[in-house]
């Protein structure tokens, strides 16, 4: 990237890579139904939502004097003790849930490429995933940039693939359909889609102390997958009629759009696009596992100072690592617990670094009277907006998850 130092191209490339996962595939098909313009603009309003809370986090880290402090250190000097504990559950459980899902997709991703020279079950592929990438993520910042940037590399190489694949396929008139009712319900899916906000304090620490360092890795990271989202819906979108058998509302409507989306596009003769889209999943799900490793390994050494352990680095490694690759051996990621667990984690994103942010930004700024070398433009009223609008995107959640929301998929 032009004019950027090498640490604010790592910084940029960690938060892209952690805001892009596999999950992006599924975007058109639970925003794109509502019809391309409204998608278009929900995704726009979502991009600046999340740049609005990443700084707002950013001023929040700036507040501590000790550019190590995660998230933990934050909430008690705002909070107390009460404010550390809440954010205690509420990160553990997010990161986890996270880092769980990741290791189930890794190890079947893993048994798959194995599978025509080695058989092995998924939970040993599981647990030889969790090994591979953890020491990758806890020999140091340096290796895991360096795998980071070339896992974007493949994922951007794959991505411009479907966009050559893809391109003779789509027509314009196919942009007019949808229905701008299903809009509501792909509000946290959108927003989740630029959650990096957990590396804010890890860019911090690994990266940069200098301000606008970190102002450029957020803006230019968020900007990526903002960019990477807009064509790929347009693709999707261009590609299929809205009505028919094959069209995008079926699509959508059925248990799994991946997958009937393939089906269709081999049937037309596409069959490099499935490949393509494998690909660009694989490398997602491994970028944002590092930097979900990144973020919670910083917050569980900033919370339970893991200097004063023997071995700091091991003790890190097995509690960052340990419960997520045990939850993925013992709960199938299909059960209704998991499922609601995941449904909950968007809560917990919009609550950690929309709500959470707000409360202890105005607390330092109005209440404790504390300065720093940066501050969200717009005072009072910006946190009150983005307090508004993070409880909208939580009852969005809320009602998606109890299917009180129209969706294609109801």
């Amino acid at each position: 990237m032009f004019g950027l130092t090498s640490q604010e191209r790592s910084g940029a490339s960690i938060v892209a890579g952690t805001a892009i996962g596999a999950s992006m595939l599924s975007l058109p098909f639970i925003s794109g139904v509502a019809g391309f313009g409204p998608a278009v603009l929900m995704l726009v309003c979502c991009y600046l939502f999340a740049i609005a809370t990443l700084l707002l986090v950013l001023e929040m880290a700036l507040y501590s004097k000790d550019s190590d402090a995660n998230i933990i250190s934050m909430a008690h000097m705002h909070l107390g003790k009460i404010g550390e504990y809440t954010t205690w559950f509420c990160f553990l459980f997010l990161l986890y849930i996270i880092s769980t899902s990741y290791i189930s997709g890794g190890g079947e991703l893993l048994q798959s490429l194995l599978e025509p020279a080695i058989a092995l079950d998924t939970y040993s592929c599981m647990v030889i995933f969790t090994v591979v990438f953890g020491l990758v993520a806890f020999r140091g910042v340096s290796l895991l940039d360096q795998m980071n940037q070339i896992l974007l590399l493949a994922m951007m190489a794959s991505y411009f693939g479907l966009i050559g694949t893809m391109g003779p396929y789509t027509k314009f008139e196919y942009l007019i359909g949808g229905k701008p009712i299903f809009l509501i319900s792909s509000i946290p899916i959108s927003i989740a889609a630029f959650a990096s906000h957990f590396v804010v304090p890890s860019l911090r620490k690994n990266f940069s102390t200098d301000t606008k360092s970190l102002q450029k890795m957020l803006w230019i990271g968020s900007t990526i997958p903002l960019v990477i989202y807009l064509i790929y819906q347009y693709l999707i979108v261009a590609l299929l009629p809205f009505e028919g058998a094959n069209g995008l509302f079926a699509v959508a409507k059925s248990g799994s759009p991946l997958s009937a989306l393939q089906k269709t596009l081999q049937q037309d003769g596409a069959s490099m696009i499935p490949l393509l889209m494998n690909i660009f999943a694989n490398c997602a799900i491994l970028t944002s596992f590092l930097g979900v490793v990144l973020a919670l390994s910083d917050f569980l050494e900033d919370g339970l100072d893991m200097q004063r352990y023997a071995y700091p680095k091991l003790v890190s490694a097995g509690l960052t690592l340990g419960p997520p690759l045990l939850i993925s051996l013992v709960v199938p990621k299909e059960s209704s617990g998991f499922l609601l667990a995941l449904d909950l984690s968007g809560l917990l994103v919009t609550f950690l670094f929309g709500i959470l942010p707000v409360i202890m930004v105005w607390r330092a700024r109005y209440v404790e009277a504390l300065t720093t070398s940066y501050r969200l433009p717009g005072g009072k009223v910006a946190l009150v907006v983005i307090f508004i609008l993070s409880t909208i995107a939580i009852a969005a959640v809320l009602g998606n998850t109890f299917g009180m929301l129209p969706s294609p998929r109801i």
